[in-house]
């Protein structure tokens, strides 16, 4: 018999599969995890893991879409539902028509592609999963991060920044403020006081890391992104309260670390003009006053301010980025690149307001929520700060909770029309 197509297929436990497509999401759903582990534990070969996941997907992706009209259906809403997250393929294609280091080309569009296609397999593997697997998971994912902390932890020397097991201290600031905000949802989920108090204890060390590391953009990042969150989950109130145990945490952090907290705070408050961001921006804006008409709308094409950059021999021309999208998407991609950018930004903006006024009612929506918010923000802001906007540590980590996200909005959405 044909099937009917269920109109609350997105609901929990109604998405329609056989015993093999189940079986090989929760394979997916491994691979995803293990994708991702790769990066906090520095394997090695992230495209030959983004590949695999790529493979189980379509695997466990064409035989759904093939025998049930809810699979086509459930397809064809994330892709309208996420399109302007999924544009941003469009910024390597207008950018690749113009000149650029071949290589630098091939690999910044690859990892610009990577994008739309995990936040694509990241939604699928949620909606996909039953709620028992779900819980499996989801503590998986918590093993890994008090694992990759208590290796760092043990990796820690009496060098001033701290790298742990990475080759630069702000990727262990990446590691840290990716895990605080997630082991406080896992605080709110905790189904028992023993996990409830591990979790807490396990802040702890994250902090000392992030605080040692000496990366004032990844504390910026948290600092800016837990109020703006307070603010969408509960409004005036929500922002007050944040700011305020923001204000206090960093009262104590500077008691606590004077001599790295608080005096990296001094330096950048007191004297913001030296900080090497500042000269970069400024020879960027010079690189883009000599843009002729067709680069203001197209630009040099993706990778060419890391080849132009170092011809002008300013004081940090080792530096083969500006630390700042704007100026990177306008010099690569042009306003037409740059508008794209901006169109994906703010969908998931409106998601997450639209998520923010029906999340407060329950609990763990609104715990995970929260997780994602303070993820996307922090996340988002520190990466403006320190890599390029092609750096696989962007492009494939802000896939998870703009995954995250699609996923929660199908969901509302569905939850709306039922």
């Amino acid at each position: 018999m044909p099937e009917q197509q269920n109109k609350s297929f997105l609901l929990p436990g109604q998405v329609k599969s056989g015993r093999f497509d189940g079986v090989a999401n929760a394979v997916l759903c491994l691979f995803l995890i293990a994708f991702y582990a790769n990066f906090i534990f520095k394997l090695g070969n992230y495209k030959t893991y983004f590949y695999f996941t790529l493979f189980i997907f379509l695997i466990a992706a064409l035989p759904s879409l093939v025998r049930f009209a809810s699979a086509r259906l459930l397809i064809t809403r994330i892709l309208r539902t996420g399109w302007p997250e999924l544009i941003l393929p469009s910024l390597a294609v207008v950018a690749s028509l113009t000149e650029a280091t071949d290589f630098a080309k091939r690999q910044n569009i690859q990892h610009v592609v990577f994008l739309p296609l995990l936040t694509l397999i990241t939604a699928w593997t949620v909606i996909h999963l039953n709620q028992r697997l779900r819980f499996s998971y989801k503590w998986l994912v918590y093993i890994l991060i008090l694992t990759a902390l208590a290796i760092n932890w043990l990796s820690l020397t009496p060098e001033p920044e701290q790298t742990g097991i990475y080759r630069n201290s702000h990727y262990l600031a990446l590691l840290c403020y990716w895990a605080i905000p997630t082991l406080i949802y896992f605080c709110h989920t905790a189904p028992n006081r023993i996990l409830l108090g591990i979790t807490l204890v396990s802040i702890l060390p994250a902090v000392h890391l992030l605080v040692a590391t000496g990366s004032r953009p990844a504390w910026l990042a948290l600092i800016a992104a837990y109020p703006i969150t307070g603010l969408l989950t509960y409004g005036a109130r929500g922002l007050l309260r944040t700011a305020a145990i923001i204000a206090l945490t960093t009262i104590a952090l500077a008691f606590t670390f004077p001599t790295r907290f608080l005096a990296r705070g001094k330096e950048l408050l007191l004297d913001v003009s030296k900080d090497e961001r500042a000269s970069i921006w400024e020879t960027g804006w010079t690189m883009l006053t000599n843009n002729s008409l067709l680069d203001w709308l197209v630009g040099h094409g993706i990778g060419a301010f890391e080849v132009v950059y170092p011809t002008y021999l300013g004081e940090y021309s080792k530096f083969i980025f500006p630390h700042n999208f704007i100026l990177e998407l306008l010099f690569d991609t042009g306003i037409a690149g740059l508008t794209l950018f901006l169109i994906a930004l703010g969908s998931i903006a409106y998601k997450l307001f639209a998520l923010s006024g029906v999340v407060r009612h329950d609990k763990h929506t609104r715990a995970l929520f929260q997780c994602l918010s303070v993820l996307t923000i922090a996340h988002l802001i520190f990466c403006f700060l320190t890599v390029s906007v092609y750096s696989i540590y962007f492009i494939i980590l802000f896939s998870l909770p703009v995954g995250f996200i699609l996923y929660l909005t199908l969901y509302h959405d569905q939850q709306a029309r039922s």
